[in-house]
């Protein structure tokens, strides 16, 4: 695959190309994590999670979670749970 170049937004936002979605796998409401590299690479990863698992591919969905700022929290607890509970074949119970 030929290196892709995509511009930042004024609001700092980038559009991951559709070739590389396609390539990995990644669709709407998919978590993905950035880890910085001391050459300053960024290394973007489709992640796992899970509710209650224990798995070295998956991260617990409480540990995805904590990794958010504070103020994003309860947004991506909302966002995340509809999201997993969806992938469980059913839709929130309350």
């Amino acid at each position: 695959m030929k290196k892709k170049f995509v511009i930042i937004g004024k609001r700092g936002r980038i559009t991951i190309p559709e070739e590389i979605r396609n390539i990995v796998g990644v669709k709407y409401n998919d978590l993905l994590s950035f880890e910085v590299q001391p050459n300053n690479t960024i290394i973007i990863r489709k992640e796992r999670y899970c509710d209650n698992c224990v798995s070295e591919n998956s991260l617990p969905l409480s540990e995805v979670i904590k990794r958010y700022p504070e103020e994003e929290r309860d947004k991506a607890f909302v966002a995340l749970s509809a999201d997993w509970s969806s992938r469980q074949g059913g839709g929130l119970s309350g």
